[in-house]
């Protein structure tokens, strides 16, 4: 009996999280579509109350581009009892409470989603913005460093796929090379600014990934638009460093290209 028993549960939540996956949009992290599918997550969630990815993604989008922000938070909260160990769950509950303004919850959560995922650029990233935020420009420059040490380090030259180019690093290089160039260090602040544009045009030259992400919704005209003008940026602040280093060659070249990029 208890055998049979196992089975009917087993069954009811195999049919629970299969018609879940039914009605749940497909690209559950497109910020482009959480406006037309959010009655698809509330659907899913309800058909497969026990699938937390239903509710961590029925939050994001009702935070973000819908109108409720108290069911957002309660369903971060049913996600993370469903799933205590799910980094994910911490990030996007960290999310809302930065767009709140409570600062030291938002601080909480990030640095809870990197208990258990310490290598996310995206968290480690958010988490200096809250920093800066507050007014600690030591924990925010940290946090940059942090950055940098995983763009250093194995995990980032043995990623899964090397084709997908993590811009999240631009922000800690465009920064460091700031205060490198107000120092005078302007050698150091052009390494910077390299290293940024060279992340940047790899991103670029990599167009099949970029139309599939374009498809997607996961990239949007206005966050491409963004990412071009930040490259346009770093041409012209490496092209002021090579003049004031006197390598006016360098400089001419770096002009040359950012008045190629279309923005």
């Amino acid at each position: 009996i208890g055998l049979v028993i196992a089975c009917a549960i087993a069954i009811l939540l195999t049919g629970s999280f299969g018609l879940g996956d039914y009605y749940a949009p497909e690209n559950v992290r497109s910020d482009k579509l959480c406006i037309d599918f959010l009655s698809q997550y509330r659907m899913a969630s309800r058909i497969s109350p026990l699938n937390p990815k239903f509710h961590r993604e029925l939050g994001w989008c009702e935070a973000f581009y819908g109108n409720n922000l108290s069911l957002a938070k309660k369903e971060l909260e049913i996600a993370i009892k469903l799933a205590p160990t799910d980094a994910s769950n911490y990030f996007v509950r960290g999310l809302i409470a930065a767009r709140e303004g409570d600062a030291k919850k938002a601080v909480r959560y990030f640095r809870k989603s990197l208990r258990f995922n310490p290598n996310s650029t995206q968290t480690i990233y958010q988490l200096a913005l809250v920093y800066r935020a507050m007014g600690d420009r030591r924990k925010y420059e940290l946090s940059l460093k942090r950055l940098l040490g995983i763009e250093r380090s194995s995990y980032e030259q043995i990623r899964g796929v090397p084709e997908l180019v993590d811009l999240t690093y631009v922000h800690a290089h465009l920064y460091f090379g700031e205060v490198y160039e107000r120092s005078g260090n302007y050698r150091a602040a052009a390494a910077e600014y390299e290293a940024a544009i060279s992340r940047i045009e790899r991103w670029r030259s990599n167009k099949m990934i970029i139309d599939v992400q374009r498809a997607l919704g996961e990239l949007t005209p206005e966050e491409e638009r963004r990412v071009m003008r930040t490259l346009r940026n770093s041409y012209l602040r490496l092209a002021r460093v090579c003049e004031l280093m006197g390598e006016l060659d360098c400089s001419r070249e770096a002009v040359s290209k950012a008045r190629r990029i279309k923005t």
